[in-house]
């Protein structure tokens, strides 16, 4: 082989190199997040009060793999294990073949479950960089498979002599990838799973002329879902402090046939595409006016005192909730 043909070949196992190591990235951080409960669970703001008929593809798929504990598991164990073998030049064909296994049927329940455009872009990027490796030693794949060996036969993968010096770097490098991804994904863990006391189910205790939310569903990623006395519902964010005993949420109100009756509007309007956005706000104002919406904005002082929630808003008026998380987890139980 002369220098040409041999720097070529040292870019392209370089290529390769890295595409192995990308994977491996992406595996172990999935991994950790079925390990650590990132990925695959649902809080009362997105489970409470819901039928399974109620969910979108996005909502289905997340139950059905966070059904079963074990089973997130055994995908985060094979997900490690695909990530290891695919470093390794021995084990790298059948650690390819382990990758796909799952990452095709991972695309296919993006696309036809309507998952995150971002998870969607990844399962697809992962699955290429999958497809390449197994093209570019199509040759050895055959050979590894199919048929014994031939030493003769020529893979293109296959590796140079310059590469045996380096044997010691999957090594090195799997656990330091390994340690960085649990860190991160634990350190995100402890970010936004911030349990306190309002996080669960509140339903009202009593009527009055100043009581206008009938329930308040708090998780511990600081997402907040409102059912008011209509059985209108609403999402959004809150903020927490403990300290001062307040509490400030911003939420939006959401309905499938609001949704249909602002789209239908528009689309009688006949409107350019860049004159849309103002438009629909301007209707779903409308809507919102006209169904009697509570305040997308508020704020609170509270108390709770055994499993009684008190909010008080700025002019002293009261709201009292009663705390029925554990029907719901009996219910779930």
């Amino acid at each position: 082989m002369n220098k040409r043909n041999q720097a070529k070949a040292i870019a392209f196992q370089f290529l390769r190199m890295l595409c192995k190591y990308y994977i491996a990235y992406y595996m172990f951080s999935y991994a950790f997040a079925k390990i650590l409960k990132t990925q695959f669970g649902f809080g009362p703001v997105y489970s409470a009060d819901y039928n399974v008929s109620d969910y979108n593809g996005f909502m289905l798929t997340w139950y059905y793999f966070g059904f079963s504990r074990t089973y997130g598991l055994i995908i985060a164990s094979c997900q490690i294990l695909a990530g290891i073998l695919i470093i390794f030049r021995k084990t790298e064909r059948i650690g390819t073949v382990l990758l796909l296994s799952f990452m095709v049927n991972i695309v296919l329940i993006n696309i036809f479950y309507e998952i995150a455009p971002s998870a969607m872009q990844m399962s697809i990027t992962l699955t290429v960089l999958g497809l390449f490796l197994l093209v570019s030693d199509w040759h050895g794949f055959q050979n590894y498979f199919f048929r014994t060996l031939d030493k003769n036969t020529s893979s293109i993968s296959k590796p140079i002599k310059i590469s045996k010096k380096y044997f010691w770097l999957p090594f090195l490098i799997i656990p330091i990838l390994l340690y960085v991804q649990y860190d991160y994904i634990n350190a995100l863990s402890k970010k936004y799973d911030k349990n306190n006391e309002l996080v669960g189910v509140w339903k009202v205790t009593q009527n009055s002329p100043s009581q206008n939310l009938f329930k308040l569903y708090f998780d511990n990623r600081n997402s907040i879902k409102i059912k008011d006395f209509d059985r209108k519902i609403y999402f959004g964010r809150y903020t927490l402090n403990d300290s001062l005993k307040k509490i400030t949420y911003k939420v939006e109100h959401f309905t499938e046939v609001g949704a249909f009756r602002v789209q239908d509007s528009l689309n009688k309007l006949d409107l350019h595409k860049d004159s849309i956005k103002s438009y629909r706000k301007k209707i779903i104002n409308y809507y919102n006016k006209e169904m009697n919406v509570i305040d997308f904005k508020n704020k609170f002082n509270y108390t709770i005192q055994k499993d009684t929630l008190t909010l008080i808003d700025s002019l002293g008026r009261k709201q009292f909730f009663v705390n029925i998380t554990k029907e719901y987890q009996s219910l779930n139980n």
